[in-house]
């Protein structure tokens, strides 16, 4: 897999979760991200670039983005309206989750954002429902991947935040979800001008189509959840010293193990065929104070307004 030479945090933990509890999948992963420190302090700074970064791939088009190559400063001035809409609809910190997972799936895994989601969200009668993330990842071999992510902010990360997650993948794995995900898909110009690949192009199209069988789709689809959250371990850190690491290390994969089992578990209830071939990636990201980052980025978005 071709990776972007250029990451703003550092992966501690990437391996799948049968490494640890031999009862799991090889196709169920976790992935551990964690930001750095300067001078005793969380760099706050650097995550909110990353994510104001990452706002206009997800609150504009393809075409609207394009129009705009060599004016960033424009592009978020005119995609900041845009996360105010949908803040409307959904609490503050939510959508930061979602465009965290678009930046780390458009910067770490190198995947083409066929569905700017917030910018769909914002023209579209029926908000609340769909994958969070929507991403396409072509191969060198010329093969691709589906995913679908789902993204949460939360203050804590007990065992209890886990059912929200588990829920909100099983109803984006649904049939009828999937359906709507892949019109949604062939629908949007977007896809036709991030592949110059015509073929491909085709190809993707073709397996995404209503008259494919899900059975088929299931073979290439990857879910990507971010939980985003507050740590304990993060706030009382000055520095990122290997013991920090250890920690934060261990309270993932133990989180990991929880969570994936509790989604097994309920998957049993209205089983999925074709579950074991889906690949499901957990990926934690511990920040320092939610509230903070969350004022923090309205403040700016704040000042885009106001221009």
């Amino acid at each position: 897999m071709t990776r972007q030479p250029r990451f703003s945090f550092n992966v501690i933990y990437e391996n799948t979760l049968n490494m640890l509890d031999e009862t799991l999948s090889s196709n169920q992963y976790l992935m551990s991200i964690v930001n750095d420190y300067e001078d005793g302090q969380w760099r706050q700074d650097i995550f909110l670039r990353f994510i104001l970064d990452n706002l206009v791939q997800t609150a504009l088009s393809y075409e609207e983005r394009n129009k705009m190559i060599g004016d960033p400063f424009s592009a978020l001035c005119y995609a900041a309206p845009r996360l105010r809409i949908v803040a409307k609809d959904k609490g503050k910190g939510g959508e930061i989750a979602e465009i965290c997972l678009y930046g780390i799936m458009r910067k770490y895994f190198n995947a083409l954002p066929v569905v700017p989601k917030i910018f769909h969200k914002q023209n579209s009668q029926d908000n609340a429902k769909g994958a969070d993330s929507v991403h396409i990842l072509v191969n060198g071999d010329k093969t691709f991947s589906l995913w679908l992510g789902e993204a949460k902010f939360y203050k804590n990360l007990n065992s209890s935040r886990l059912d929200d997650p588990v829920q909100s993948v099983l109803n984006t794995i649904a049939n009828n979800s999937l359906r709507k995900e892949n019109s949604i898909i062939t629908d949007l110009k977007d896809i036709d001008c991030l592949i110059d690949d015509d073929c491909l192009v085709q190809e993707i199209k073709e397996t995404l189509s209503p008259e494919v069988s899900l059975d088929r789709i299931k073979k290439v689809l990857n879910i990507p959840i971010l939980l985003l959250y507050q740590c304990d371990i993060t706030r009382n850190a000055i520095e990122f010293t290997d013991e920090v690491k250890n920690q934060i290390v261990d309270f993932h994969t133990k989180s990991a193990v929880q969570y994936f089992k509790k989604l097994v578990e309920k998957q049993k209830e209205s089983p999925i065929f074709k579950f074991d071939e889906i690949k499901f990636h957990l990926i934690l990201f511990p920040v320092h104070d939610k509230q903070n980052i969350v004022d923090g980025f309205y403040k700016q978005i704040d000042s885009f307004l106001r221009l």
